[in-house]
């Protein structure tokens, strides 16, 4: 009776590792267009503070990014809020933002430079004046290529 019951257990063990290496193959092919040259540096960087401005909420983080190429680099962010949408701080889950520095949405880094930068995301408060965290949100890089 165990020999019965092991043969489909590893069956169905071996489709399911199967299908993951297939999926991740798959995944790898598909989303090369969104490979990016630009890596976050996450133990460099650090959430601040938030601040509720009328009907606005803006996340202020720091930042630190590496370009690992030996062109230029033009990127912009996007951050996963999604615990903060859930506590009711913002009413979107995913939020962009600009540069305190200049106010541009778009990040520049020349080829090899590591920089950081201070980064405001923006989104409209959701009524709730606590945030989930106050660890760096899980951070999206679109490189801007030419």
């Amino acid at each position: 009776m165990k020999k019965v019951l092991a043969i489909p257990a590893i069956m169905i063990l071996i489709i399911c590792l199967f299908n993951s290496c297939y999926s991740t193959v798959e995944k790898d092919e598909s989303d090369s267009s969104l490979k990016t040259n630009v890596e976050w540096i996450d133990k460099e960087s650090c959430y601040n503070r938030y601040e509720v401005k009328g009907n606005k909420v803006n996340i202020y983080c720091t930042l630190t990014f590496k370009n690992k190429s030996d062109k230029p680099a033009v990127f912009y962010l996007s951050a996963d809020f999604a615990d903060d949408l859930d506590l009711g701080l913002v009413t979107e889950g995913l939020l962009y933002g600009v540069n305190k520095e200049d106010g541009k949405d778009t990040l520049f880094l020349e080829a090899y430079e590591k920089k950081t930068f201070e980064y405001i995301f923006k989104g409209d408060f959701g009524g709730v004046k606590r945030k989930a965290t106050r660890e760096c949100p899980d951070i999206e890089i679109q490189e801007i290529k030419d």
